[in-house]
């Protein structure tokens, strides 16, 4: 992935400052290799919608460039569990009993409580 600034500018990421070279003079092509992030937590969003691991179709239907979800189905018409993916657990009230959470396996829990301070 990389970033490019209005005047042609690229660079590996936007809060990457170094310069690869410009867009409009092939200067950046000698630069392309692959890199490890500098980051030490992901926090990009553009390439996850693309997985085909993670059905990000799904929850952004038609906004998927603009990263806008599709409305929620109707209360009561979907089932509690659903996961986005078998690594990430979907937690969701469940319809019937709102105090209550359930996880992919079915166990339930009530929901965390704020901490009070003073």
């Amino acid at each position: 992935m990389i970033s490019v600034d209005g005047d042609g500018t690229v660079r590996r990421r936007r809060f990457v400052p170094t310069e690869l070279g410009n867009l409009y003079d092939g200067s950046y092509r000698a630069a392309l290799r692959p890199r490890r992030c500098p980051l030490a937590v992901c926090d990009c969003h553009i390439g996850y919608v693309h997985l085909e691991s993670l059905p990000l179709y799904d929850v952004f239907a038609g906004g998927v460039l603009e990263r806008v979800p599709a409305p929620p189905p109707p209360v009561g018409s979907w089932s509690v569990g659903h996961t986005v993916s078998p690594s990430i657990p979907m937690v969701t009230m469940s319809v019937t009993e709102p105090d209550v959470t359930q996880d992919v396996t079915g166990t339930e829990s009530p929901p965390p409580r704020p901490s009070r301070s003073g």
